[in-house]
Formats: C-alpha cells, structure tokens, sequence
C-alpha cells in the first residue's frame, strides 16, 4: 500500500538494525486475526493503545512488526531476529522527534480489510 499524500510513509527497518530503534514502552497488540477465520472476522477494527512512558525520551512515532503464532508450541517474531525478510515498520508520528516526559502515549487506529489494499488510520496523543 501507500501512504496518503498528506502522510509520511512509514520507514522499512531490517531486523538485523533493531539497535537503532530505541524502545520508550512494552509492545502491545495492535492487530489480531487467524487467518484461518479471516472470512467470518470484523471488516473494521478501532482500538486505543495506551503506553506508558517511565522515563525521558524521544518520540518519532511506533515501531511494528510481524508476530506468527503457528501453534501452541511455535511462534515466528521478527524482534529479536538477526536478519529476517521481514522488516520493523515504523509509523512516523511527527515532522521531526520531539520530548516526551514520563507520562502515557495513545495510540488511535481504525484498521479497514474491506479495503484494497487494507488501510490503516493512525493517530498519536502524546503529552
């Protein structure tokens, strides 16, 4: 897909350079789907994510990444991989990093899968 021409398209990392992303919260779940029930699911999702942030830091914007749950006992991650054909997506939430003091961060998204390609509307609240 593409980013609107109003936005700035996401930046592509390779797993391989997790190091030169710095991490201000935990990882929550932004998207959850089986594929195997993909017909019988939501074609829209709205969620609001809340990250706390413990210390100082620099905001740019939230890092995703792929997580396959194959089975109760195997999981495939992009995080914490040396090098994978997957890459961290980041979704630039402003011009230029800014401050953040210890606070919470809030994640608005409106995920549409009737769409071709599905799109995705992200927002930030940052303090």
């Amino acid at each position: 897909g593409r980013s609107t021409d109003s936005a700035t398209p996401p930046l592509r990392i390779k797993s391989a350079d997790e190091g030169n992303l710095d991490f201000l919260a935990e990882p929550q779940i932004l998207e959850d789907f089986d594929y195997c029930a993909a017909a019988n699911s939501p074609k829209q999702q709205s969620s609001t994510l809340e990250f706390p942030i413990k210390e100082e830091g620099t905001f740019s914007g939230f890092a995703m990444w792929t997580r396959v749950v194959v089975d109760d006992l195997d999981t495939i991650e992009v995080r914490g991989q040396p090098d994978s054909h997957w890459a961290y997506v980041v979704a630039l939430m402003t011009r230029s990093p800014v401050s953040v003091d210890p606070g919470v961060i809030r994640l608005v998204s409106d995920i549409d899968y009737a769409a071709s390609p599905v799109s995705y509307s992200l927002s930030a609240d940052v303090p």
